[in-house]
């Protein structure tokens, strides 16, 4: 792709979300989009990620099919964006450690995550505790030390009050990965509208690049073999080795 026009935009001022909108009228893929403005702006993966929002490359190519040809495309892929979530995932990845990439700081990392669930929970209006039996209207936050042996390192469960159906000990919970600044959300579509957008936004804000549940389902595909073999994303980034 010539990628002339896009450089003089970015000389002339626009933002990476400028350049991505321009790019989708001119019939690009959110795949190829954001190669283009990896390369224009000199962004990494997950910084153009952030930068453009991924509300907005979740909506892109949705009434098309991205046929950008990729050897992590599946035929179980739902959306398009999926593709660039894949990609993301990948990135993120590391063939020989498990737990976490070299050079991760625990104690810096821990202390982020603490920010953003204080700061969620600040804007949902919940009580938040470190308690193993807490009451079904706090949230509860889990981190290193307590979370052993894990390729995650913090997670807040979000109590019944924020899900659709209300039901008395049902819970959703967000999860951030030792890898890529990941966050994942377990029973994402049971929470209410209001509150799964103030989740993405929070995790945005906080600069985690969240992951629909439904590509964390996908086969793992990387090369790491894992402690008793990998079966998803999901368990690659989000749970107990």
């Amino acid at each position: 792709m010539d990628t002339t026009k896009y450089v003089e935009l970015k000389t002339s001022g626009a933002t990476p979300v400028d350049v991505f909108d321009t790019l989708m009228s001119d019939g690009a893929t959110a795949v190829s989009s954001i190669r283009v403005i990896r390369g224009v702006f000199g962004l990494s993966l997950s910084e153009a990620v952030l930068a453009i929002g991924q509300d907005r490359i979740e909506n892109a190519n949705s009434a098309r099919n991205d046929t950008t040809p990729n050897s992590m495309e599946s035929p179980r892929l739902k959306r398009p964006a999926d593709v660039v979530w894949l990609e993301v995932l990948s990135e993120a990845d590391d063939p020989k450690r498990s737990e976490c990439p070299f050079g991760f700081v625990w104690d810096v990392a821990v202390d982020e995550f603490r920010r953003f669930a204080d700061d969620l929970c600040t804007k949902l209006s919940l009580n938040l505790t470190t308690d193993f039996d807490c009451s079904p209207d706090q949230a509860k936050v889990e981190m290193c030390p307590q979370i052993q042996d894990a390729s995650y390192h913090g997670a807040v469960r979000l109590p019944a009050v924020c899900l659709i159906n209300n039901e008395e000990w049902g819970y959703a919970r967000i999860c951030a990965s030792n890898f890529g600044r990941l966050a994942g959300i377990v029973n994402e579509d049971g929470l209410k509208d209001e509150v799964r957008q103030t989740v993405r936004a929070t995790l945005r804000e906080h600069e985690y690049v969240w992951i629909p549940a439904r590509v964390l389902e996908q086969p793992y595909t990387g090369a790491c073999p894992g402690v008793n073999g990998i079966p998803d994303w999901q368990n690659r980034f989000f749970e107990e080795l």
